[in-house]
């Protein structure tokens, strides 16, 4: 999806929409749709980071926080870097591959 940012963001917003999606779903459909919108419109990107941090404190996810926080601070405006301990290699990988695929997005444009 890296190189196709509306098909991106569509998808994300048919799980949003989703009576049936759960918190999980819906988090880690933000942060894709986040990545996608970051490198053309930064404001909406983070309001989809924000959104999806919020849904993840709202179910009180301390693993869905940790991964919104860390999508954040690799793809948001102030990409602040930081050691993120609560997450696994696996998931440290998805935050690492949405940087690159919005980085990839950025460089296209």
């Amino acid at each position: 999806m890296a190189a196709m940012p509306d098909e991106a963001v569509a998808a994300a917003r048919l799980v949003q929409e989703d009576d049936t999606s759960t918190y999980l779903d819906r988090v880690l459909a933000g942060l894709a749709a986040a990545s996608a919108l970051m490198p053309r419109d930064p404001e909406a990107g983070v309001e989809r980071l924000d959104q999806a941090h919020r849904t993840a404190s709202v179910a009180g996810d301390a693993a869905a926080i940790a991964l919104a926080s860390a999508v954040r601070a690799e793809i948001g405006p102030e990409s602040e870097k930081r050691a993120v301990p609560h997450l696994g290699d696996g998931w440290k990988r998805v935050v690492k591959g949405l940087g690159s695929s919005c980085n990839q997005i950025d460089s296209t444009s």
